[in-house]
Formats: C-alpha cells, structure tokens, sequence
C-alpha cells in the first residue's frame, strides 16, 4: 500500500531577481515498502545513502541528463537552484532517478 508520506516531495520556489527556482527534494519515510522498491543491485552502503538523501545523487543526474543550469550553493544536497527556463525539463527528467 502506497501512502503519501512513502512518496518523494519536491517544492520550487520562483526568485525573480534571480530568475531562478529554489528546488528543495523531502525524501518519504524510508522504512516505507514503496521508497524500497527499484533498489536491486545497489550494494547495501548506496542503500543506505539513498534512504538519507536520495536528491543529492538525482538532482546531478538529473542535470546532467538535461543540461540544466543549477547552482548549489549548500552543504545540503536536497537544495539546489536552477535556472528558470530549465525548471520544467529539470522536474520531467527528475521522476526518472527517484
């Protein structure tokens, strides 16, 4: 059973000056059956990282994948910002590494 606190979150805040989005990723509980599910093949330690933070590793990917333009500017990996015409690619590619 999937439940909304089993799933990932991800809020974009717009910043006019910058013309840029805050993007902050809320991972879901991880002991949840849904956010353990997908995880073959990994080794127990990548398990581990993704349980504490799987949008660290996403949003690079993720970036990579689309050319967005991002800034990350915190010791916090759930938190990057990106450029605001490379908001809707960055969030349509992103569900692909969650």
């Amino acid at each position: 059973k999937r439940t909304a606190a089993a799933l990932p979150f991800v809020i974009a805040a717009f910043n006019p000056v910058a013309n840029a989005y805050t993007v902050v990723g809320l991972a879901g509980d991880p002991k949840a059956p849904s956010n353990r599910q997908g995880r073959a093949g990994r080794s127990e330690g990548d398990e581990e990282i993704d349980q504490r933070n799987p949008f660290s590793q996403a949003f690079r990917q993720t970036a990579d994948r689309t050319g967005a333009r991002t800034k990350h500017d915190s010791f916090e990996g759930s938190v990057v910002e990106i450029a605001g015409p490379d908001l809707a690619t960055f969030i349509e590619y992103l569900h692909l590494y969650l």
